[in-house]
Order: structure tokens, then C-alpha cells, then sequence
């Protein structure tokens, strides 16, 4: 249950609070496919957060929400 400190999961505090953790940790890594993959988990974090901040902000197109690999596709670009 989330309290007045705790951001809910989708909130865009979470995500920032998730992003700053891993970027933390992906400074501290010395071995190198480690850190990589904790660069890549931050910056998924990063997207996260910008999507949240859309939704607070009122845009919720979901062409302004979907992935890029999703934007502009379609069923015959399969």
C-alpha cells in the first residue's frame, strides 16, 4: 500500500527515484557487461519517467505514449 513518502508505481516520482538508483549503481560497476546493462535498465527508467510525466501533464495520445519501435507501424510492416 502506498503512504504519503511512497510514489505509487506509475507516478513519475517512482520512476525518477528508480532511474537516479540505477545510474547510482551503473557508477559504481566495474565490470563492464554489468554496467552496460545497468546503463540500459537506467535509461529505460528515464523513459519510464517521461512517459509519467506526459500522463501528469495531460497528454495521454496514445501516439504520444507508445513506444518508438511501435509509432507509425503497421500490421504489414511484420
Amino acid at each position: 500500500m502506498a503512504t504519503a513518502e511512497t510514489p505509487t508505481p506509475l507516478g513519475l516520482g517512482y520512476w525518477r527515484d528508480r532511474a537516479r538508483e540505477a545510474w547510482t549503481l551503473a557508477a559504481r560497476l566495474h565490470d563492464l557487461e554489468a554496467k552496460s546493462t545497468m546503463i540500459s535498465i537506467a535509461n529505460g527508467y528515464d523513459r519510464l519517467a517521461e512517459r509519467a510525466a506526459k500522463l501528469e501533464a495531460g497528454h495521454t495520445a496514445a501516439a504520444d505514449l507508445s513506444p518508438p519501435t511501435e509509432r507509425g507501424r503497421t500490421s504489414s510492416d511484420d
